[in-house]
């Protein structure tokens, strides 16, 4: 049994089937130069101030129409480089094995919990490495607010990135004022986590399963007026 059919017993996914080659000694040795998917980076400056600001609202907005109370309480974000925040990790070379090989060359975000019970989000900005402009930050932040829902994280990495991409959809889709089947996820590789979950979500959403849902089936919680459902029926 694969690790979504415990979570979606009734759900026959569709397996993601291309292969990101293997990158080269060279692609090794030189990641700053060398990118398989030459990346847009915007310079703009992002305030942080603003940012959590906009993001406090976005929260209101989610919270008002799930019924659930979504706050920044025990959440702090910080603007780091992406030097800084591989840096603080305390095992780079895991996060490649379990998220992908080159994983830290595309990374712009994480979340931690931290001994006391409260969050840490990391938000990569820097004008000579990786910079992202203004609503690329807050979709980031989106991402990785999703990982706080339910208080901890799921066993599995790939659940956990489906219940945090599924978060990110419903927040931008808030913050965008449009309708959240608009806002689009799409997967490619099957050996990046990231791909293979906003795969699956979007085969979940595609097949009618409203978002609130699957964060409630995900973290095995009640997430506002959505309840854990292992059956998942869609018109709940």
């Amino acid at each position: 049994m694969s690790v979504e059919s415990q979570y979606f017993p009734d759900v026959n996914f569709r397996e993601l089937t291309e292969v990101l080659p293997e990158r080269s000694r060279l692609e090794r040795l030189i990641p700053g130069f060398l990118r398989r998917e030459p990346r847009v980076y915007y310079d703009e400056h992002v305030a942080l101030d603003q940012l959590l600001d906009d993001f406090s609202e976005t929260l209101g907005m989610v919270s008002a129409s799930t019924g659930t109370r979504l706050t920044m309480d025990g959440v702090h974000v910080q603007l780091i480089t992406r030097k800084q925040l591989i840096n603080s990790l305390n095992n780079p070379s895991k996060l490649e094995e379990v998220h992908g090989d080159g994983v830290l060359q595309m990374i712009d975000g994480n979340c931690t919990k931290n001994p006391d019970g409260t969050w840490l989000i990391n938000i990569v900005q820097n004008r000579t490495d990786h910079v992202v402009q203004v609503s690329r930050s807050m979709e980031i932040l989106a991402h990785e607010y999703g990982h706080t829902l339910g208080n901890e994280f799921n066993a599995h990495p790939m659940l956990e990135e489906v219940k945090a991409y599924a978060f990110q959809a419903m927040a931008m889709a808030a913050n965008w004022k449009i309708p959240e089947s608009y806002y689009k996820l799409s997967g490619t590789y099957v050996n990046y986590t990231h791909d293979v979950a906003r795969d699956r979500l979007m085969q979940l959403r595609d097949r009618g399963f409203p978002t609130g849902i699957i964060i409630a089936t995900l973290t095995d919680k009640p997430f506002g007026n959505f309840r854990v459902n292992s059956n998942m029926h869609p018109d709940l």
